[in-house]
């Protein structure tokens, strides 16, 4: 396991803080976008609420714009966030390797004499710890319910696997998510 300094642990909160607003302004955007395209606004606005307290059961198609081309597969939408997400994690990485050469600490960085073997997770594994959740309407710390969680499992899995995959070959484990 590694120790890590104050800055950078400030550094990685700064971020977190940035992801939850971005992933925030997101939601209402999206959910702004909805409500403006619906001809009924009232039954739209019900739908989001029944949406964000976990009783709709409706699994409806998506569709997503990638350049000019619009993707309805599932499969492939599901593939192309794999991809950004993976990227996106690669990239903060890049930068975060980036930054600590530009630190100057004052105080001398201790190292760490004890460490810890833990073996990859698996998609599978990972797949049966969601199932696994309680389905509670009651969002965590990131604002996502463990309905939701279970419900997009499919298309957050590859992703997941990998971010847990990377924090144990680091060695860096947040506190909280975001």
């Amino acid at each position: 396991m590694q120790c890590l300094s104050g800055e950078y642990l400030e550094y990685i909160q700064t971020y977190q803080r940035i992801f939850r607003k971005v992933l925030i302004e997101a939601r209402r955007k999206e959910s702004d976008r909805y409500v403006l395209a619906s001809k009924n606004k009232s039954k739209a606005h019900w739908k989001l609420i029944n949406k964000e307290s976990g009783k709709t059961q409706q699994n409806q198609n998506i569709t997503i714009r990638q350049g000019y081309n619009f993707i309805t597969n599932p499969q492939m939408i599901a593939e192309s966030f794999n991809r950004y997400f993976i990227v996106i994690v690669e990239n903060l990485l890049h930068q975060r390797n980036k930054y600590r050469s530009t630190i100057k600490s004052a105080t001398p960085i201790q190292s760490c004499t004890a460490t810890m073997l833990v073996a990859p997770v698996t998609e599978k594994k990972m797949e049966r710890v969601i199932i696994s959740l309680n389905k509670k309407a009651s969002a965590g710390c990131d604002k996502i319910t463990m309905l939701v969680l279970q419900q997009c499992r499919d298309y957050i899995l590859k992703p997941l696997v990998h971010i847990c995959n990377l924090s144990f070959q680091r060695g860096f484990f947040p506190n909280q998510i975001i």
